[in-house]
């Protein structure tokens, strides 16, 4: 994202969008799998109510390193 996006709630916006969709849709629960190195995400998930339920230690790869990969839960 742009620098000069950031902090504006666009994500917060995108994520209140898709949950409403999902819950029109009937789904019961939403998955969200990030990146913990990226602490925006991390941060916007749970201040929009998702809950850490699985951390994934070394399965991802990038620029030469080994990152872990979280997955965090919000039931509508």
């Amino acid at each position: 994202m742009k620098p000069d996006c950031l902090g504006q709630g666009i994500g917060k916006q995108a994520l209140s969008f898709i949950e409403e969709v999902a819950k029109e849709q009937g789904f019961h629960t939403l998955i969200v799998t990030i990146c913990m190195e990226n602490t925006r995400s991390k941060l916007l998930f749970e201040r929009n109510g998702y809950e850490q339920c699985a951390l994934f230690k070394e399965i991802g790869y990038e620029f030469d390193r080994r990152l872990d990969i979280g997955s965090f839960q919000k039931i509508l």
